[in-house]
């Protein structure tokens, strides 16, 4: 499952987005890098006899979000799931085998819930911009098990076939090494719900 960070191209042609620096950062270049993945994605899941699902950011089945995938998946099966509602998007990761995300706060999510998610954070190598690496703003390397900050065909395949091989007991020893520092995931939110009780001195469950 490829997690969809579309968004529709500006009429006007203005940048997107402004780095720290000043630098404009136009549509062209900041989904060029989604163009990138799709294009290794479509020939792994081909080779793999994978199907593709794409989870989308917008809620029209036939709209420019699909288009935009189908214009660059062109021999991987593939389906496009539209947002449904706030939970759809949780049932679709919940259903995959291995996620796949450039640097969505869902991909995160997914981690902190134990799926196997490969990090392709290589939009800040393309954009120069530090704050799209891989974990920002803590410092680690390049690359690491399942993420690469490179944009390189090498390092998503050494990702994706990790992620498709490891045994899940194998999967699970190495999230745990980075995941609670990332984003922690605890069901039902126990300690939130503890200090909100204490705030407000009343029951919330």
């Amino acid at each position: 499952m490829f997690i969809s960070q579309y968004d529709k191209e500006p009429i006007d042609q203005k940048p997107i987005y402004i780095d720290s620096g000043g630098k404009p950062i136009y549509w062209s270049l900041f989904h060029g890098v989604d163009a990138k993945v799709l294009s290794y994605l479509n020939t792994w899941c081909s080779e793999h006899n994978k199907v593709l699902r794409i989870c989308g950011r917008t809620s029209g089945e036939d709209g420019l979000e699909r288009e935009f995938f189908a214009k660059r998946l062109t021999t991987a099966k593939w389906t496009y799931f539209p947002k449904l509602d706030s939970y759809s998007t949780y049932k679709l990761l919940d259903s995959a085998e291995i996620i796949v995300v450039i640097e969505s706060t869902v991909g995160f999510e997914a981690l902190a819930r134990g799926k196997k998610t490969a990090f392709f954070s290589c939009r800040g190598a393309i954009m120069n911009v530090d704050a799209f690496k891989f974990g920002w703003p803590l410092e680690l390397p390049d690359t690491g098990p399942f993420w690469t900050n490179i944009a390189d065909d090498k390092e998503f395949k050494r990702i994706l076939d990790y992620l498709n091989m490891a045994s899940n007991d194998e999967w699970e020893s190495i999230r745990k090494l980075y995941a609670s520092d990332l984003m922690a995931f605890e069901p039902g939110n126990g300690r939130f719900v503890a200090l909100l009780e204490q705030l407000l001195g009343t029951d919330v469950a």
